[in-house]
């Protein structure tokens, strides 16, 4: 399959006065494949997070598109998939933080599968198929946009196609990889599945790019926090003598890509 690295512009829309305005329809191009609510969970007092690469050392917001595939999915998948499993995950979360325990498994385990499906989607590319689906059919931009913004309102995908120059086909093809590959694990692996919070006294734990070397492994945890771990309750009792944060950290460090933060304290 080939692949482009050029993501699609959204379409500017001219007013009657001739005023241009840029992404009239505020689709989503800038898409974070960590939660950027969770990556300010690492955050410094000023909102700047410390990220290590090798030998070099950034300090940026959570905003920057370094975090970022850029208009990679569709805003289908963006709004009625990817948010929804966000926003449960911050309220799980603040339950967690207020509780010390967890309410809904489920929740945390979509959050999990949903971070490991950005990060492949990421690493795989984007796919760089043809729009044009029907010969002497096709929609132009702003139809295809106006269509796509149709499908977050009745929550479900309706595909048109587009022309060669569209990269349409590409973001619906990358949804659809996120969306099966959420409900097909889920359904495989982690229905049933169990986590268990440990926490720690000091923030310490690092937050690796991706969690696909360990997922692999069978071996399912992150960090929610600098002090918070969030593990499968079998992994746990396989790893109780090796919960030291440096050893989570050496395992996360082992199984970044690119880069790993560490919390600014």
């Amino acid at each position: 399959m080939k692949h482009t690295d050029s993501h699609e512009e959204p379409i500017v829309r001219t007013l009657p006065d001739g005023k241009k305005i840029k992404n009239p329809n505020q689709i989503t191009i800038v898409q974070h494949v960590i939660q950027m609510k969770h990556l300010l969970e690492f955050a410094n007092p000023k909102g700047l997070v410390s990220v290590h690469q090798n030998d070099k050392t950034l300090c940026i917001p959570p905003k920057n598109k370094f975090f970022a595939a850029m208009r990679l999915w569709g805003q289908y998948e963006e709004s009625c998939i990817m948010k929804p499993i966000e926003d449960s995950f911050q309220r799980e979360l603040a339950f967690i933080k207020s509780f010390g325990e967890i309410s809904n498994h489920h929740v945390i385990s979509q959050y999990y599968l949903l971070w490991l499906a950005r990060s492949i989607a990421l690493d795989k590319g984007r796919p760089n198929y043809k729009s044009i689906m029907v010969p002497d059919v096709t929609f132009s931009k702003e139809e295809l946009e106006k269509n796509e913004l149709e499908n977050v309102e009745r929550g479900m995908q309706y595909i048109i196609p587009g022309g060669d120059d569209s990269n349409y086909a590409n973001r619906i093809t990358v949804g659809l990889f996120i969306h099966s590959f959420i409900i097909q694990n889920f359904e495989r692996h982690f229905r049933n599945k169990k986590w268990e919070v440990v926490k720690y006294n000091k923030p310490e734990l690092h937050l690796p790019d991706q969690l696909t070397f360990h997922f692999l492994k069978g071996n399912f945890f992150f960090p929610a926090t600098p002090s918070i771990l969030l593990i499968e309750n079998k992994l746990k009792d396989d790893m109780i003598n090796n919960l030291a944060s440096y050893e989570i950290n050496s395992a996360f460090y082992l199984g970044k890509k690119k880069y790993i933060i560490k919390p600014p304290f």
